[in-house]
């Protein structure tokens, strides 16, 4: 069992303050594009919280799994990782699932007529 040993208040505010000047600072072209990040991600999240109000997630949910597949092929693409087999086979049960709600509609739901 390892022992810590507890640190007085001045103490951890030393420590922390050594741990902050120790990090390498970022540039101000990096933080801007977190900046922009952070931008994007909240964008996309209310997005998807206004379109869930607009349709059903029988609908909407298929497409939302597809993000897997596609952060799977950027990740090929990208830095030339190849997903495992058992992530090749996940990533065609969810487009297979899609296409299938697509073309059949949610279970338990009226079909249009063609």
């Amino acid at each position: 069992m390892v022992q810590s040993e507890r640190l007085s208040e001045d103490e951890f505010a030393a420590a922390v303050q050594a741990k902050v000047d120790s990090a390498a600072p970022i540039g101000t072209g990096t933080a801007i594009l977190l900046i922009l990040l952070g931008l994007i991600m909240v964008s996309g999240q209310a997005l998807f919280i206004q379109s869930m109000k607009r349709a059903p997630a029988s609908t909407l949910m298929p497409a939302f799994y597809s993000i897997l597949v596609f952060a799977a092929l950027y990740d090929w693409a990208l830095n030339g990782v190849f997903p495992s087999n058992i992530a090749v086979l996940g990533g065609a049960l969810i487009i297979t699932g899609a296409l299938v709600l697509t073309k059949n509609g949610a279970p338990g739901r009226a079909r249009r007529p063609s």
